[in-house]
């Protein structure tokens, strides 16, 4: 999985699947410095969940489902009042809290700050739920996929800001091997991931 947000998503999709696969173990491996590429291509995995497939003849990916990457800062934060879309230069002097994910493999970088050439602060938090509780103390900003900042909203005091005049847009993808295209099991998890979006 190289969608670290997306793991409260996978959590709907994987009760219903064991249960309809009683014979078929599951794990996830989301280790952040992991090529789940390579890890497709040499059978470590039987299928990778990304929102960034890399083009191969011996694999296939599915589009699962479209979602806006957002910005999501406190509810008393500069950047909640804003009445003007959200431009890269706003969040010049802020703190930006990440995964810790090179930002070459950060979507609010390579879609939205590097090429405006803006750098701002960064700091690096493994845990959803920390980031949110930093983000909603005010202490910085981050960015999550829009309906997972939608869900938080219900916890925490959250302002969710859109990145741009048009948002930046992504699909979440499942890639498999085209050997094992005919494997029910496989193609029973990918029609359940589109069932189970939001």
């Amino acid at each position: 999985m190289e969608c670290h947000p997306c793991y409260e998503w996978m959590l709907t999709v994987v009760e219903p699947f064991l249960k309809r696969w009683p014979d078929v173990d599951v794990d996830v491996i989301q280790r952040f410095q992991f090529s789940g590429f390579d890890a497709l291509c040499h059978h470590n995995i039987d299928m990778l969940i990304t929102p960034d497939p890399i083009k191969d003849a011996r694999l296939i990916y599915e589009a699962v489902f479209e979602y806006e990457l957002v910005l999501v800062c406190a509810k008393e934060h500069p950047l909640a009042k804003l009445k003007k879309p959200l431009m890269p230069k706003d969040l010049l002097t802020q703190r930006l809290y990440t995964y810790p994910v090179s930002q070459e493999r950060l979507d609010v970088f390579t879609q939205f700050l590097i090429p405006a050439h803006i750098q701002p602060e960064v700091q690096q938090v493994e845990a959803t739920e920390i980031m949110l509780q930093l983000v909603a103390a005010g202490r910085g900003v981050c960015t999550l996929p829009d309906w997972l900042a939608r869900k938080y909203r219900k916890t925490y005091a959250l302002q969710v800001q859109r990145l741009g005049r048009k948002g930046v847009h992504k699909n979440l993808h499942i890639g498999y091997r085209k050997t094992d295209a005919e494997s029910l099991y496989l193609q029973n998890f990918v029609a359940l991931s589109r069932r189970k979006v939001r």
